[in-house]
């Protein structure tokens, strides 16, 4: 069985399980993600905040395919 480890960029977040695409937990305070959640759009925000965060800093996490 193979793995192949990537870095995290937009163009592989659709290929995250649909809870991990949806939580926002991390990235965002506790109110702003209880608004998000509410709100029923947590994955945009994730992609936001992962947009952002490779501009700033670069690879902020990475998925594995098996």
């Amino acid at each position: 069985m193979s793995r192949r480890l990537v870095n995290l960029t937009l163009d592989n977040l659709d290929d995250m399980s649909s809870g991990c695409r949806a939580c926002v937990f991390w990235e965002l305070a506790p109110s702003a993600a209880v608004r998000a959640c509410r709100d029923g759009a947590p994955e945009f925000d994730k992609e936001a905040w992962v947009s952002d965060t490779l501009l700033e800093w670069g690879c902020c996490g990475q998925l594995i395919y098996v």
